[in-house]
């Protein structure tokens, strides 16, 4: 689904998330769309695992699952696109970087225009991504394949990582605290970011607002040790300011 159709489909998502049970006139009322718009696009949900389908309606299968990847890559799609072209002109001609899994590091991989750029990464979106000439060398870490969240990770790929040294290092969370902790939803999405931010490169963190100060599982490393957070426009003023007194680098877009 492109354009209107993901945006429709990310709402209706949260809306479904934030009550609970709704039924299709709810829905149809709510966002202003016929019935048969409703149905297809529940049922687009149901098949991601992430409402099931009930007499008159749909409920969230679980509000503190992380949503699977297919479906997060069309969630705020215009925001990750903007995010992911700012943190590609932090890259230069014969750059080595580290990309993380997620679907804001992905937009990022496919707006790299850098000449020689090598890449590590665990992200398996950017390892099936059609070729890209100016990736010189493309590296991917062994590990245990999570095909929800489209990623390699585990303890063999944190020990992957301690081999390696590039010299910028791109990451992603499913939210930021409102301690100012990046935070996790799972213990294998912790794990991996605890090991990004062991490597010694300069730590580029991307995350579109909606994801800044919510509340998630598990807290995982301070934001202080970030050099560059790249957010969008929509951020609040109040958290914006606070946010860059931690990082370095604020980088709104």
């Amino acid at each position: 689904m492109k354009g209107k159709g993901n945006k429709r489909i990310s709402l209706l998502y949260e809306y479904i998330r934030d009550k609970g049970y709704v039924s299709v006139n709810d829905l149809i009322s709510e966002f202003n769309i016929s019935k048969s718009t409703v149905i297809r696009d529940l049922e687009f949900l149901h098949k991601e695992g992430q409402v099931a389908r009930v007499h008159g309606g749909a409920v969230p299968i679980n509000n503190e699952a992380t949503p699977k990847y297919d479906l997060r890559e069309i969630m705020n799609s215009s925001l990750k696109e903007r995010i992911g072209r700012a943190a590609a002109s932090l890259v230069k001609d014969n750059d080595e970087i580290f990309i993380d899994a997620g679907s804001t590091c992905y937009e990022f991989y496919k707006n790299i225009t850098a000449k020689n750029v090598t890449v590590f990464t665990c992200n398996l979106a950017i390892v099936s991504h059609k070729y890209k000439p100016n990736i010189k060398h493309l590296y991917t870490l062994e590990g245990e394949v999570s095909h929800s969240s489209s990623t390699i990770g585990g303890s063999l790929t944190s020990e992957n990582i301690k081999r390696i040294n590039p010299s910028k290092v791109f990451f992603s969370s499913t939210g930021l605290s409102h301690e100012c902790y990046i935070q996790a939803n799972s213990e294998f999405e912790l794990s991996g970011i605890k090991a990004v931010n062991s490597m010694s490169g300069e730590k580029i963190y991307l995350i579109d607002s909606s994801k800044i100060y919510t509340t998630k599982l598990f807290k995982a490393v301070p934001l202080s040790c970030v050099n560059y957070l790249i957010t969008d426009d929509s951020i609040n003023p109040d958290s914006a300011s606070t946010i860059k007194s931690l990082v370095k680098n604020l980088i709104i877009v």
